[in-house]
């Protein structure tokens, strides 16, 4: 089984990008996915196979936490793991943005431990043909959101001024995102799409990334659970961080702060915001036409 030939279809993120909602309408259209050749494995099949513990930490767990296996003795194992969850299939697809980091990591100049995820990732999938597709967004929202998610997610980024001045002063860029892929799975084909491309048309882009032509897929409901926090909420989350709290009252407090409602968390001046924008716009017109995912104008 370990030598069976796959053709691996991956979204790897970025994070704030809908990625919630394309993977809840993954996970609803896989019928059809099914029917057509496509095999989608769900998040909690990459969990309960530990995929996203071997690749963030070089190894993963067989009986618990206290047993762990170096990663470079055991890829075949995991390897293992994984082609016992598809199934038989030749083709799979994996829509996971944690295979590249946490909300955390893109405040941190846009996920810096990338490279060694997917050099674990890269030596699970070994010689099997890959399409690998990441979503991005203008910098000017996914950096209050990501700071958004990493307060509900219990992880503790810098305080948002600091980020904000750090991304006003050297912006993180997309197309070094875009470069450092391509350096770390020199093999892959790889496809870009935008968030405005998701909201404008889901279908289109899910079609594509399965690589089945006009998949008509049901209509979802907006995740909650990922949406941007409101202000009232990230300060109450903001008052939390600090302090040692056990992790089921921690668990309880952060449900509760998130719940608090009012305007959106939207901390940027108009002035930071087209700053950013203008970044954005330029990292878009830096992607070849041969690595945009559709060739929408306007996007």
């Amino acid at each position: 089984m370990c030598n069976q030939a796959l053709q691996w279809r991956l979204h790897i993120g970025a994070h704030k990008t809908a990625t919630t909602h394309l993977q809840d309408t993954l996970l609803s259209s896989r019928h059809q996915l099914e029917a057509s050749g496509v095999h989608y494995l769900p998040r909690e099949r990459l969990l309960t196979a530990r995929l996203i513990k071997f690749v963030r930490f070089g190894q993963f767990t067989r009986h618990g936490i206290a047993e762990r296996v170096l990663f470079r003795t055991d890829t075949a194992c995991m390897r293992q793991r994984l082609l016992k969850r598809i199934q038989g299939h030749d083709t799979v697809l994996i829509s996971e943005e944690r295979l590249i980091g946490r909300a955390v990591d893109l405040l941190d100049g846009l996920y810096p431990n990338l490279e060694a995820y997917l050099l674990a990732l890269a030596r699970i999938i070994a010689n099997d043909k890959i399409a690998i597709f990441l979503s991005i967004r203008n910098q000017a929202d996914i950096l209050p959101s990501a700071y958004s998610q990493s307060l509900r997610t219990h992880t503790r980024p810098k305080p948002f001024e600091v980020l904000a001045a750090e991304w006003l002063r050297a912006p993180p860029r997309w197309t070094n995102l875009i470069r450092r892929l391509r350096v770390a799975l020199p093999g892959a084909n790889l496809k870009v799409w935008t968030f405005e491309d998701y909201v404008t048309d889901p279908n289109e882009v899910i079609s594509a990334l399965a690589g089945i032509e006009h998949l008509t897929i049901p209509k979802v409901a907006r995740p909650e659970r990922t949406t941007r926090l409101s202000a009232n909420a990230v300060a109450a989350l903001e008052e939390l961080q600090p302090l040692m709290l056990a992790d089921q009252e921690k668990r309880a407090a952060t449900a509760r702060a998130a719940q608090l409602s009012g305007p959106a968390f939207d901390p940027l001046s108009d002035w930071e915001k087209a700053r950013l924008t203008q970044i954005y716009e330029q990292d878009l017109a830096g992607i070849p036409a041969s690595e945009r995912l559709l060739k929408r104008q306007g996007t």
